[in-house]
């Protein structure tokens, strides 16, 4: 008799027991043909091993012992699993780079045709922006920039973006500016920022100068403050002139929450500290992935544009308390100032910047436009901003500078937003703050 061949079984190396699956029909065909047949002889019986051996004078494949139900079980829930996993990372995958696209978008809202002529370039720049735009925690201010170095937007070790300074000697006065996105230069490379302006300007017609961009997004005027202690304690070299370059977030806060003096986004970071502190089972990790950002980021523009669509929303209350806790807010920050000017020898002055909301410009078709949006979408917005402006300069505080006006001249189109400018507006806004501390004397001769 011959020996018996030996057919080894195949199995999948991904699933343990899909092997086992594959070759399951096979082993139900085996058991159909053998119990079709009469009985094998006692030689064909001792020939019959659990390996599926090949049996002499039936050329069929005797199948491997049966499974167990556990076995079967175990089985299916493997595969499926395998497939749940599979899902859930290609939903990941879809969501992550819908989300980029998503963002994408929602910045290239500030992409606007009418400021931009060269399209080319304003392309490139915002999606550098949106490539830089990633913050870092930080201690006592909360975010600022990660760093980043790109072709039009750079940001160094300590969260600042970079200023073009012409003529920075070791000797040069030193000028340090603080304020949100609008100083930072939302909307314009490293050469239109508001602190590169000024710099050249003061280069160009006084002498070297240093002037560095502590500007960051969202930041309120409590967050410079800390800033400037903060650059004070560690900087070799302090300043011989501090400018703070504010208005807008101060003014908008009321809008996002009814408590006085807290930064950006309060409420949405309190609960992310407080969640973790506590931390029990749940599902709140869901909102941490890329589908959960995404659902969220895409209802609320949803929700956003139904608002749009609908009856106007109902004016904010008591915008003239606001203000007034705003004012209070702002003069006992400068008061923080003034007492750091004397212990390290500097001096300072606040320039509260022009908003569309504000002033006599001339407004374009395309600003028309934005502001009756902004009237549809935040209905007492632009009277809370009026409220404010006027309790902080009814104080009659020497320190503060009302430069609402600064745009009343010229009709073109300046505004991206509430307060966003293209390299025109920023020209027009250097060029006014230089003039600013040049009458004041806060300039080196």
């Amino acid at each position: 008799m011959p020996p018996a061949r030996h057919v080894p079984s195949v199995s999948l190396p991904v699933f343990p027991y899909l092997g086992e699956c594959w070759h399951r029909p096979s082993a139900h065909r085996a058991r159909r043909q053998i119990s079709s047949k009469s009985s094998p002889d006692p030689v064909t019986i001792m020939a019959i091993t659990p390996a599926q051996q090949i049996v002499p004078n039936t050329s069929t494949f005797v199948p491997a012992p049966r499974q167990r139900p556990f076995q079967r079980v175990s089985t299916d829930a493997c595969v499926a699993l395998a497939l749940l996993l599979l899902l859930l990372i290609a939903t990941e995958l879809v969501s992550f780079a819908a989300l980029r696209v998503f963002q994408s978008s929602m910045q290239g809202a500030l992409n606007k045709p009418y400021i931009y002529e060269d399209r080319q370039w304003a392309n490139a720049y915002w999606s550098e922006f949106a490539k830089s735009d990633r913050n870092e925690y930080k201690s006592y201010i909360v975010w600022r920039r990660a760093p980043f170095s790109g072709r039009y937007i750079n940001i160094d070790e300590s969260g600042n973006r970079r200023t073009v300074n012409p003529n920075c000697t070791p000797s040069a006065y030193n000028i340090w500016m603080f304020g949100a996105s609008t100083l930072w230069g939302t909307g314009v490379s490293d050469d239109q920022t508001i602190p590169s302006l000024l710099s050249k300007k003061h280069a160009g017609t006084i002498g070297p100068v240093c002037v560095t961009n502590y500007g960051e997004t969202g930041f309120v005027n409590t967050q410079e403050v800390v800033q400037l202690m903060l650059a004070l304690k560690h900087a070799p070299r302090k300043p011989a002139l501090v400018v703070f370059y504010d208005g807008t977030p101060d003014a908008f806060a009321p809008f996002e929450t009814d408590k006085g003096d807290v930064h950006a986004n309060f409420e949405r970071i309190r609960e992310q500290v407080e969640k973790a502190r506590g931390k029990k089972g749940g599902f709140a990790y869901f909102t941490e992935t890329n589908t959960g950002r995404l659902l969220t980021a895409v209802l609320s523009e949803l929700r956003r544009r139904q608002a749009m669509g609908s009856a106007p929303a109902t004016p904010v209350p008591n915008l003239e308390a606001m203000a007034r806790v705003t004012a209070t807010n702002y003069l006992e920050n400068m008061r923080v100032v003034q007492g750091l000017s004397r212990a390290y020898g500097f001096r300072y002055v606040s320039i509260w910047a022009p908003t569309i909301f504000l002033g006599h410009k001339p407004l374009s078709k395309e600003e028309r436009a934005l502001l009756k949006l902004y009237d549809t979408e935040t209905p007492g917005e632009g009277e809370l901003f009026r409220e404010t402006y006027d309790a902080l300069f009814s104080k009659g505080d020497q320190h503060i500078v009302d430069a609402e006006g600064m745009f009343d001249q010229t009709d073109e189109s300046l505004y991206l937003d509430i307060a966003h400018t293209g390299s025109r507006g920023n020209r027009i806004a250097a060029n006014r703050i230089f003039e600013i501390l040049h009458e004041r004397g806060l300039l080196q001769e």
